[in-house]
């Protein structure tokens, strides 16, 4: 369980907000405090650590739904993020959010159902196939004990059996996923790594047995789950150490398992100032990186061409009718690997028929 040290919130919002706002302090048993301005909170250096137990009740007052920031020239599954929080508990390494988050805090939005009932609507006259998830700027599950989101969720997207909607998380909080009748449209998902990198690179989250865990409760009470092996990193040893996880996969029953995603760290040019600054022991830039056309550092081609194939290989043995896919990877990787690349439509087939839909 995460432990919140102080709770945020502007004078306006505790106006309208109050006696909601007191009863989250009560429950969470943090103090609250009550800022001028939002700018207050402005990270005036790289130290994001400080703000990993902070959070900032707010107002969502943009735009919640919203097509994935897939990578210009790569393939895009055509993904959407439903936004509901913004911030992690969490301190990878790798994370991009480091270098784009600037307040020391994880904001919540108050007026979420508000939010999430007009998306609902909007979804209900659409009436078209999407996935959807709420893990692109946030952990989905690792707040959910002390500041829940899932109800309204679950309330909302029961009614829009054509929406997939993803939940992706890197904790073990899933309590309050066993207390509800599974739903065939919500898939609660783990990204993977080798314990190794979880203990060197994924500071505060839940270890690689705890995650495994977990999506073995869930599967067995007829949830769907998923898994991402995103980002992967090289390393001499990486065959044996990937191995090792995909084949503790295998008590998984196929069926049940919506999809895994291939992905292999990548990263905008400013982030390993902000990695080595932060980070000083971390091995993840010891790779040889190239600046690609998405002004983006990843491996070199072939090295990622390697670890794809070797992950596909092995991941087919043992889940040869589980969707598998490339994440913002180019068509000439799609090539090299599948012997294909995928038109506007492959993605919304593939999954539509996995899930029946």
């Amino acid at each position: 369980m995460i432990k919140i040290k102080k709770i945020f919130t502007d004078k306006s919002v505790f106006k309208r907000y109050a006696k909601e706002i007191s009863s989250i302090c009560k429950k969470i048993k943090a103090p609250l405090v009550i800022l001028n301005s939002k700018e207050d909170l402005y990270i005036k250096s790289q130290r994001l650590d400080l703000g990993k137990n902070n959070v900032y009740l707010t107002l969502q007052r943009g735009k919640i739904l919203s097509k994935c920031p897939c990578s210009k020239g790569s393939i895009s599954c055509g993904y959407f993020v439903l936004d509901t929080m913004v911030g992690c508990p969490f301190d990878c390494s790798y994370c991009y959010l480091q270098i784009y988050q600037n307040i020391r805090a994880t904001s919540f939005y108050l007026n979420l159902e508000e939010k999430i009932k007009k998306v609902a609507q909007f979804l209900s006259k659409r009436k078209k196939f999407m996935r959807i998830g709420t893990g692109e700027f946030c952990d989905s599950l690792t707040l959910e004990d002390i500041l829940p989101q899932l109800d309204i969720l679950y309330f909302y997207f029961k009614k829009l059996p054509f929406v997939i909607l993803e939940l992706k998380t890197k904790s073990d909080n899933i309590k309050s996923l066993l207390n509800l009748k599974p739903l065939k449209n919500i898939v609660v998902s783990w990204s993977l790594n080798p314990q190794k990198i979880v203990k060197e690179e994924e500071k505060y989250t839940a270890s690689l047995n705890k995650r495994l865990k977990s999506a073995y409760l869930l599967q067995q009470k007829g949830w769907y789950v998923g898994f991402h092996f995103d980002p992967i990193i090289y390393s001499p040893d990486y065959k044996d150490i990937y191995l090792e996880v995909i084949k503790r996969l295998r008590k998984f029953y196929p069926k049940k398992i919506a999809w895994i995603s291939l992905g292999t760290l990548r990263f905008p040019p400013r982030t390993p100032q902000v990695i080595k600054e932060r980070f000083p022991d971390t091995k993840i830039l010891n790779g040889e990186f190239i600046l690609s056309n998405d002004n983006k550092y990843r491996y070199f081609r072939h090295i990622r061409r390697e670890i794809y194939k070797f992950m596909l290989d092995n991941l087919k043995m043992y889940f040869k009718d589980v969707p598998i896919y490339l994440c913002m990877e180019t068509a000439l990787v799609w090539k090299e690997v599948f012997g294909f690349v995928p038109d506007s439509k492959y993605f919304s087939n593939l999954f539509s028929s996995h899930f029946s839909i």
